[in-house]
């Protein structure tokens, strides 16, 4: 017989910083979760999700739900499967369950297994609306026309407090909430009462006191001495100790109706509402800023519902809504990346969700799109539009640059434009001699030089133009001799500090083009393309962006190949792939960082950000908060203000690379299940208990097929979550 002892850790990969939006991810009946109105939700000592709907309690694991239901015959089941409210003992670790008309049921985690109480018992068929725990371990709990019940666990005792027995002015109670010796109870039309727990005595607050409303809706205590109110006319403030009643001071002039949910968390103040979504308000200097959040059918991170019931926060610091169409919760590691993105019929939005470029102009941010350009004020959510007509069908801005004139330069199918802001016009400049041989007019890339040149990559060849006389030079790849340019399209351009031009080309590879030495402007070409077994050859023709580095290298993003490094003393390539880390092998763009250590790389399968000290990669994906997992050629800048920018096919992330910084911490983990010889080890061994609570397991040497379940409860990416198991002395 052997005695086997696992112990689990977890990596979690994850990420810290501060963003402008708020994105919900979602679960609902699609993910496995038993019914969609959402009455009640907690988190337990382990760090499971416990979930009360109108059919079934749910435990949720990040992964997948297990649903406890009643069942007709069996005693040791939920008394009624309408679960209005649940908490855990955090003593004793017992949950306690209010239902719809079954009354109250205990149910014991360590042994998976529910308490109803006999049909003969008072507690056993009333309609339970809110529970909560005191600190003494007893449990008080409002009903629909009973008024207000306090159960002592200990000596199965009932005390009940209404309208005969309390002085209460109505027994139709709904909200609870204990404050040290009195108990908050809301009611429906009279107001609240204030029962407290040693006189037995009972305040009475109502509009007669400043209170906006009769009809209480929700609690949540503000700061040691005071509690938020909320009700069908708004939110109240209440001081605990004299019970003056005030209008909070995040509330204007125009209060939140229907607030019935709220949570304080640091500096914001979040109010769920039965009808008119969610309401945020952050304090900033001083100051609160509001902003209401609806749901949005053709938006899949907008809230659930804009019926709200309840507002929690787990131990990790992700806020999770219960609403009328599911849980929505809210983390606030996968809010750095900012987005911008293009909503249908509204102007105030990007003019497509297909970004091809973007830059940085002072106060605003310029987007290329597939129907022209948009202007963003960031700091005041002001979007304009500026729809560019193509000779054809096509109507994409692929290049965007400003100029030290302060002129933008945009680059389309139909050729090279200056965009006149006052008028709102593209204005088209030559940038190259007519031949009847070469028709394409495609720029795809825009490029300023350190000598006051204008670089263009364009379908047939680049061209260099003066930026103060606009005279250009075009270099054709029907150019012959030693100063010919290769015959394939021109996606991108780079001059680097030793006045070398580096062109990636389309099924050309990396193009290399040196000075002659009686002539600055005057090219040899020297293409890099792939030399099949060669390892130290280029890995790919493909390229889509060129980066300089910091130590005479070169970084090529190619489409298929992986991250290429350029080596130009001796020209030798060196290849990182999805086989060293990186998201994917097509790369769209690539900026580097002011500290110099990391490079960005965006992908058709998300954001890698590459390490050059450590040569590792860490990579985001849509579920980090990416616009989408695929980006597109040509979107990435990087800004004066340091803010890097990449765009895809669902809009612009906008994000300070500086602030993103790992978590370390790990997220708690517990075996779900056992199973012996396949078979779940509960079912087999009657001792075991709930697995999650197991310590220990002795196995004599018969029982030697074991299969461990575990779970990492941390929901920021639970599917990105990586194990280590160690045996200990195990032979």
């Amino acid at each position: 017989m052997k005695s086997l002892i696992i112990l689990l850790s977890s990596i979690l990969i994850c990420f810290v910083c501060i963003s402008q939006t708020i994105r919900f991810n979602k679960l609902s009946i699609k993910e496995g979760l038993s019914q969609s109105s959402i009455l009640s939700l907690i988190q337990d000592d382990k760090g499971f999700i416990w979930i009360g709907t109108q059919d079934g309690l749910n435990k949720y694991d990040g992964y997948n739900f297990k649903v406890f239901k009643h069942k007709i015959e069996d005693k040791n089941s939920l008394s009624n499967s309408f679960v209005n409210s649940l908490q855990q003992d955090p003593k004793s670790l017992q949950f306690w369950i209010g239902t719809e008309s079954g009354g109250l049921n205990r149910y014991d985690p360590k042994t998976s297994t529910f308490y109803p109480f006999p049909k003969n018992h008072p507690l056993a068929k009333i309609d339970i609306q809110e529970l909560q725990i005191d600190a003494n371990g007893s449990v008080w709990f409002t009903t629909v026309a009973n008024g207000l019940y306090h159960y002592w666990p200990s000596n199965d005792k009932v005390e009940i407090y209404n309208t005969k027995n309390g002085n209460f002015p109505t027994n139709k109670i709904s909200k609870l909430f204990i404050d040290r010796d009195n108990i908050w109870v809301g009611t429906k039309g009279r107001g609240i009462i204030i029962f407290n727990k040693k006189t037995r005595k009972c305040k009475i607050i109502d509009e007669t006191e400043n209170l906006i409303d009769n009809t209480i809706l929700s609690f949540c205590r503000y700061s040691d001495h005071q509690i938020l109110v909320g009700s069908t006319s708004g939110i109240n403030v209440i001081e605990t100790k004299k019970f003056n009643v005030s209008i909070p001071d995040f509330v204007k002039t125009k209060n939140i109706k229907f607030a019935s949910a709220l949570h304080v968390k640091k500096n914001k103040i979040w109010v769920g509402t039965n009808g008119y979504g969610l309401t945020v308000f952050e304090k900033k200097n001083n100051k609160y800023t509001q902003q209401t959040f609806l749901t949005n059918d053709l938006n899949d991170y907008s809230i659930s519902s804009n019926i709200i019931n309840s507002i929690n926060e787990d131990s990790n610091g992700l806020v999770w809504i219960g609403t009328q169409d599911g849980v929505s919760f809210y983390d606030p590691i996968k809010q750095f990346f900012e987005h911008y993105n293009y909503k249908h019929g509204d102007k105030n939005s990007l003019l497509d969700k297909n970004v091809w470029s973007v830059i940085e102009d002072d106060s605003l941010i310029w987007v290329g799109t597939r129907e022209g350009l948009t202007s963003i004020n960031p700091s005041k959510s002001i979007y304009k539009q500026y729809p560019y007509k193509g000779l054809g069908s096509n109507n994409s801005v692929y290049a965007l640059e400003r100029d030290n004139q302060n002129r933008i330069w945009v680059g389309t199918q139909d050729g090279l434009f200056l965009f006149n802001r006052s008028k709102g016009k593209y204005e088209n400049i030559p940038y190259r001699t007519k031949n009847k041989l070469q028709q394409e007019n495609r720029v795809n890339h825009i490029y300023f030089d350190e000598k006051n040149n204008l670089w263009a990559a364009c379908k047939e060849g680049i061209s260099r133009i003066t930026l103060d006389s606009l005279k250009h030079e075009f270099y054709s790849s029907l150019d012959t001799g030693n100063y010919q340019l290769p015959n394939y399209e021109c996606k991108t351009i780079l001059v680097d500090k030793e006045n070398v031009l580096w062109i990636g080309l389309i099924g050309g590879g990396i193009c290399k083009g040196v000075s002659d030495a009686d002539n600055e402007y005057k090219y040899q070409f020297i293409t890099h393309y792939n030399e099949g077994e060669d390892t130290l050859s280029i890995s790919n023709n493909t390229v889509l962006s060129v980066l300089e580095g910091n130590n005479q290298d070169i970084w090529i993003g190619t489409y298929g190949g992986g991250l290429n490094q350029l080596n130009t003393e001796n020209e030798f390539f060196k290849v990182y792939t999805e086989e060293n880390g990186l998201a994917n092998n097509a790369i769209y763009g690539l900026l580097k960082e002011d500290n110099q250590e990391n490079i960005w790389v965006s992908t058709n399968f998300g954001l890698s950000r590459f390490n050059l000290k450590t040569n590792t990669f860490k990579n985001f994906s849509e579920n980090d908060g990416l616009q989408s997992n695929e980006f597109n050629n040509g979107a990435y800048y990087k800004g004066a203000s340091g803010k890097f920018y990449f765009g895809g096919i669902n809009g612009l992330n906008a994000f300070m690379p500086e602030n993103i910084n790992q978590n370390t911490i790990p997220p708690k983990v517990v075996i779900s299940d056992i199973l012996l010889f396949n078979e779940s080890i509960t079912d087999k061994i009657d001792t075991i208990g709930n697995t999650n609570y197991l310590k220990t397991l002795t196995l004599n040497h018969k029982q030697n097929n074991v299969t461990f379940k575990f779970s990492a409860l941390h929901y920021t990416h639970s599917k990105g979550n990586k194990y280590k198991i160690i045996f200990l002395n195990f032979l």
